[in-house]
């Protein structure tokens, strides 16, 4: 149980993958806070602020900060053509995922530094921050972007005792969001979703692709002390998928 006795947030705690985060930092021994949007929107720093003095406030300490969140596969555009996609879309994407670990990561770290506490903020980004596909230009796009952040919020906050860490997922069919991405990706190529789908499973130079049990140890792994000599890494949880550079 190396994560006894800490205390983790998790935002965006209704996704599937936020979900796995939480559940694996439980099953390592953590007291996870859920923070759904209606408790915390990702969007409004007061919020997540609030949500974050109430826990530290119960328990004299907050040891991780995690954020899930992520748009609907179709709400991102993805199977649409950049040529085709609403700008719209795209600013909302942005917005969402870059502005969203932006804002729970600086709040956190800002409130650390006012507590005269150190922490983990775990960011979240996908395989489609290196994977050269069509279609998908609001979540490749934003998914670099948040590397990009990871980088630099690590070299910033060091100083201070608070590390910076991202994991970054592959495609987990036991999700709603691969589901729905299979299925829009598979309408603009002209095959079926399920041929689509059975495509994104292969390629793992371990046989297979990830669970959500396996992400959500990982990112307890990430948060504990035998993580702590990584700070500004990216980590592929993908089981070693051949496709990604």
């Amino acid at each position: 149980m190396y994560l006894s006795n800490r205390i983790a947030t998790v935002f965006s705690a209704q996704g599937a993958l936020a979900t796995a985060a939480a559940d694996g930092m439980e099953r390592a021994g953590a007291t996870v806070h859920r923070a759904d949007r209606a408790a915390a929107d990702v969007l409004d720093e007061a919020a997540i602020e609030h949500f974050l003095r109430r826990v530290h406030a119960k328990t004299g300490r907050i040891d991780v900060v995690f954020n899930g969140v992520g748009p609907r596969a179709a709400a991102a555009g993805t199977g649409t053509t950049s040529t085709a996609l609403d700008y719209s879309a795209f600013t909302m994407g942005m917005n969402l995922i870059i502005g969203g670990q932006l804002l729970t990561a600086r709040t956190a770290a800002r409130l650390w530094m006012e507590w005269g506490q150190t922490g983990t903020i775990v960011l979240l980004t996908s395989s489609l921050s290196r994977l050269k596909m069509p279609n998908a230009t609001v979540i490749s796009t934003a998914s670099a972007a948040v590397e990009g952040l990871a980088r630099t919020l690590a070299a910033e906050y060091g100083r201070h005792g608070i590390r910076v860490a991202c994991v970054n997922g592959t495609a987990f069919p036991e999700t709603e969001t691969i589901r729905e991405t299979a299925a829009l990706q598979a309408r603009a190529a002209g095959i079926p979703a399920e041929t689509m789908l059975e495509g994104m499973q292969q390629g793992y130079s371990l046989g297979r692709g990830p669970t959500l049990t396996e992400f959500g140890d990982l990112v307890a792994l990430l948060a504990s002390d035998s993580g702590a000599i990584l700070n500004s890494h990216i980590i592929d949880a993908d089981r070693g998928a051949l496709n990604v550079l």
